[in-house]
C-alpha cells in the first residue's frame, strides 16, 4: 500500500473518542500478514509430510482431554489424523493463527491510550490512599486559535 493509499484508508490512523485516543498502523499489520504467508509457505511442505503423521499422532495422544476419550473415539480421530489432506493441514494451520495471532483483527496493530482523572495529593510528606482510576477523562480536540485555551465547565 502506498502512503498516499493510508490517508484514503476506511480507519483513520489516528482517532480520539471520548476518553481514548487510538493509533492504527495498517503498514505493519500488512507487513505481519506477510511475513506469516512467507513463513507458511516454508513450513506447510514439512507439515504435509507423511513422516510428520507420527509427530501429530504423537502430540494427539499426549493430550489430557484425548486420553478421557474411549478407546473407539481415540481410533477414530487416529484415523481422521492419519486421512487429512495437505489443503485440510492448510486450512486449520491457517485458522489457528487466525485464532492466536488475531491475524483478522481489525486493526492488527493498534495502540490506544485511554485518559483517567486522577486526584491532586499535597505534597506534605503523608502518605494518601490512590484509587486506581477515578473515572475516564473526557478529552476534547483542540485547534490552534487565536487567544487564550478555553476547556468546557
Amino acid at each position: 500500500m502506498a502512503t498516499g493509499d493510508l490517508a484514503h484508508s476506511r480507519t483513520p490512523m489516528i482517532n480520539l473518542k471520548d476518553n481514548a485516543l487510538s493509533f492504527t498502523f495498517p503498514e505493519i499489520a500488512q507487513e505481519v500478514r506477510a511475513l506469516f504467508e512467507r513463513q507458511l509457505q516454508i513450513i506447510l511442505p514439512e507439515l504435509q509430510r507423511p513422516e510428520e503423521r507420527a509427530g501429530l499422532l504423537a502430540e494427539l495422544a499426549s493430550r489430557w482431554g484425548f486420553r478421557q476419550l474411549s478407546p473407539t473415539e481415540q481410533d477414530r480421530l487416529r484415523a481422521r489424523a492419519k486421512s487429512l489432506t495437505a489443503a485440510e493441514i492448510e486450512a486449520a494451520v491457517r485458522q489457528t493463527a487466525r485464532d492466536d495471532m488475531g491475524l483478522d483483527g481489525d486493526p492488527l496493530a493498534e495502540l490506544t491510550i485511554a485518559f483517567q482523572q486522577t486526584l491532586r495529593i499535597p505534597d506534605d510528606g503523608q502518605t494518601y490512599p490512590l484509587p486506581a482510576g477515578w473515572a475516564p477523562s473526557r478529552c476534547i480536540r483542540w485547534t490552534t486559535s487565536p487567544g487564550p485555551l478555553r476547556l468546557p465547565g
